[in-house]
């Protein structure tokens, strides 16, 4: 099993345009090869997203790079600093 794990920091007057360009995300990554599941969830503490993706493999992760890519439209401007990004294979 192979996990990513990106932490988004959108800025107040986009949060509701992210989360919708998180969804769109999930729902088009469905039935990529290897992609176990896809969520999102929020940090109500400091309103952060946090997209959190399960592979079979970290190979399987690097092959739906393209396809995520292809159907994101994400903005700038929407965040205000970098996303963090983890990459987690099983212990």
């Amino acid at each position: 099993m192979f996990v990513t794990m990106v932490f988004h920091h959108p800025r107040p007057e986009h949060h509701d345009a992210f989360r919708e360009f998180m969804s769109e995300i999930i729902t088009g990554m469905a039935g990529t090869e290897g992609l176990v599941s896809f969520e999102s969830y929020l940090n109500p503490a400091d309103s952060t997203l946090v997209a959190l993706a399960r592979w079979e493999s970290a190979e399987h992760a690097q092959a739906g790079i393209p396809k995520l890519m292809s159907i994101s439209h994400r903005r700038p401007e929407w965040t205000d600093l970098p996303d963090e990004m983890f990459q987690l294979a099983g212990a």
